[in-house]
């Protein structure tokens, strides 16, 4: 296929959306796992149903046990019918289920639910497909996370298979003491740069230090007390919740080296990222915690209570709830509750707050907890100095961040420096989340957390004091009484 064609197929696929996608095409979610369209229906068929109640019923009725994902807001004044489009883990078997809210449905819905409305998993056409899920640790480890040293992960990366000629060469140039050069890469530069480089970082530690500038050699001493580079072991994340660290540098007593490589988002970070990053950064810095105790509150019950617990909490001491409240939603979890009439007024005009459909195993009582756990995220992440006290948390923690910086060069991917940051310089946005293991059905776990570096302009110096500083104030700011700050430019 000429190039012209291939950019007007691209084109053409993306105006058309997700209504001209067949069942068993490609997709991938963010950690580079295959996926595939099982089915996109439209309910109903053509038109609209004759309310918005009788939608959602209809909605309920299809729900085959789990919560879909919504991609758009639900307006009950005009919305009468939605799409469904289930996908397929590959790997897994896994299912996840999509729906978006129309006022109506049309003959043809071409180009009505955009590739881009997908949350969380994206199109893999032939102009579409990118090759930075190849050059993820998580795959071109297959899986593999831990190496006794930088000298067995080269071992294995030269022994691999499914890692081409270029990207050997390049690596033993690297290890070698060179600058690394990958030939005929040129289309891939930033995948290399942002995903490859989460490969390159430690190797380039342990084996060659002579192409390392920045401050290295403060965290070497600090934290890893000078240990032999080459005796480092190397240990990859490879969870769904990752944390804020792209590998880590232990040594045979046990201190651990975070790395943070330049690149991409990343995954959601678990309750216990969060606590590790915590307690690190108390040994470097006692005076930060005191200056935002109630955020080290928070993140505490978050980590050390129990799942179920820990929303319950959190609504107690954020005056969300009372005792009478907390107790009724214990007491319908225990109870495996349906019965709408066993709901005080309370709890009604509760789960009208949270609209949900009835997945299988659905009670109150979690739908309640997802409820409450849907607010408490918001009441702290609506709050600057939640996001403000943890990014201070990172910036004191175990963690360097490693800068790749490369170029094309020809047809060639050419890096020029590795550049290490410490202490870090995290500078972006931290949030709870609640969505993905609260829901009506059961709980998957405790809230996660998320680091959005495109959010960098709402932590600023001028953040009101709130609860979690260590201002008088108890009541967090709502939505309505956010104040207008100046944010600064992206950098």
């Amino acid at each position: 296929m000429k190039i012209l064609e291939i950019l007007f197929e691209g084109v053409l696929l993306e105006a058309r959306g997700l209504y001209a996608r067949k069942p068993g095409d490609p997709f991938k979610d963010e950690m580079g796992d295959d996926y595939e369209l099982l089915s996109i229906n439209s309910y109903p068929k053509v038109g609209n149903y004759e309310t918005s109640d009788a939608m959602v019923k209809q909605l309920q009725r299809i729900s085959r046990g789990s919560e879909p994902v919504i991609v758009n807001k639900f307006n009950p004044k005009a919305h009468k019918a939605f799409g469904l489009a289930i996908f397929l883990n590959k790997k897994t078997g896994a299912k996840r289920d999509y729906v978006k809210y129309f006022d109506t449905i049309s003959p043809n819905m071409m180009g009505k639910w955009a590739n881009s409305e997908i949350p969380g998993l994206s199109f893999q056409s032939g102009a579409s497909i990118k090759s930075k899920s190849n050059y993820k640790p998580q795959n071109l480890l297959a899986g593999q996370s831990n190496f006794k040293s930088g000298l067995e992960l080269y071992h294995y990366l030269n022994s691999n298979d499914t890692v081409s000629d270029d990207i050997k060469q390049g690596i033993e140039m690297l290890v070698g003491g060179e600058m690394p050069v990958f030939a005929n890469n040129k289309d891939n530069l930033g995948e290399i740069r942002d995903y490859l480089s989460e490969i390159l970082d430690p190797l380039v530690v342990t084996m060659a230090p002579n192409l390392l500038s920045g401050q290295f050699e403060i965290a070497h001493k600090e934290i890893l007390d000078s240990a032999p580079l080459n005796q480092l072991k190397i240990e990859f994340p490879m969870s769904q919740t990752t944390g804020f660290a792209d590998c880590y540098l232990v040594s045979k007593s046990g201190e651990r080296l975070g790395i943070s490589s330049k690149g991409g988002k990343g995954a959601n970070a678990s309750a216990k990222n969060i606590w590790d990053v915590l307690k690190a950064s108390e040994q470097k810095n006692k005076s930060l915690h005191r200056k935002y105790s109630n955020a080290v509150k928070v993140i505490d019950s978050i980590a050390n209570t129990s799942s179920l617990e820990g929303p319950i909490k959190l609504g107690l001491d954020l005056d969300i709830i009372n005792q009478k409240q907390a107790k009724e939603i214990r007491d319908h979890i225990n109870n495996s509750e349906r019965n709408h009439s066993k709901l005080s007024k309370w709890a009604q005009g509760y789960l009208d707050s949270y609209e949900t459909t009835k997945p299988e195993g659905w009670n109150y009582g979690y739908w309640l907890l997802a409820a409450l756990a849907k607010k408490v995220s918001e009441k702290i992440n609506n709050d600057k100095n939640f996001g403000k006290a943890f990014v201070a948390f990172l910036n004191n923690s175990n963690i360097i961040q490693i800068y790749a910086k490369a170029s094309a060069k020809g047809n060639d991917v050419v890096f020029n420096a590795f550049d290490a940051i410490y202490p870090a310089k995290f500078d972006g946005k931290v949030r709870i989340e609640s969505g993905k293991t609260y829901s009506a059905s059961g709980i998957k776990g405790r809230f996660t957390f998320s680091f959005n570096k495109s959010e960098a302009a709402d932590v600023v110096d001028t953040a009101p004091k709130s609860n979690f500083a260590t201002g008088k104030t108890r009541t967090m700011l709502s939505p309505k009484e956010k104040p207008k700050v100046k944010t600064r430019a992206k950098r």
